[in-house]
């Protein structure tokens, strides 16, 4: 990428401002999971993704917890009179 910082335009000898990134090939991208749905409607999932490459090491982990419930209607007390 070419660019040039607009404050230096006008003085003399105002080079270009050059960037550039190498990137890693090839880059390798993995990921694994995890899912346990216990008793009582409770549940866990964990899992990890990471990329590698010559000089990139990314790693995450990633943990949630599940609770399922269920709502009732009319407090439970059907069939009395």
């Amino acid at each position: 990428m070419e660019g040039r910082f607009t404050a230096a335009e006008n003085l003399l000898g105002n080079p270009a401002l050059h960037l550039t990134e190498a990137i890693d090939s090839p880059l390798y991208r993995v990921g694994a999971g995890l899912e346990l749905d216990g008793v009582n409607g409770v549940g866990l999932a964990v899992g990890y993704n990471g990329a590698f490459g010559e000089t990139v090491r990314q790693n995450a982990v990633s943990a949630s917890l599940k609770v399922s419930f269920q709502l009732t209607r009319g407090g439970g007390q059907e069939g009395m009179s």
